[in-house]
């Protein structure tokens, strides 16, 4: 979540997340949605205030498959 990001001069923020091969309902909201391949994803998010600064995070999401289960397509 980007919910927790803040700027200094009170300006508004903007975020964009990003992951490949990831769909996020809204890229550009704190707070989107997604739904994540079984494996490892690198997920990027990058938050900017109206003056141009920039801050970029990322964080390596695993989703593993538990009690043997199948995957369905």
């Amino acid at each position: 979540s980007g919910k927790k990001s803040s700027d200094p001069d009170g300006h508004t923020l903007k975020y964009l997340w990003k992951a490949k091969g990831v769909r996020f309902n809204d890229p550009k909201s704190p707070t989107p949605q997604a739904t994540f391949p079984v494996g490892k994803t690198n997920v990027t998010l990058t938050v900017t205030d109206e003056g141009g600064a920039k801050r970029t995070d990322s964080v390596l999401v695993t989703v593993r498959l538990i009690g043997g289960g199948s995957r369905r397509s």
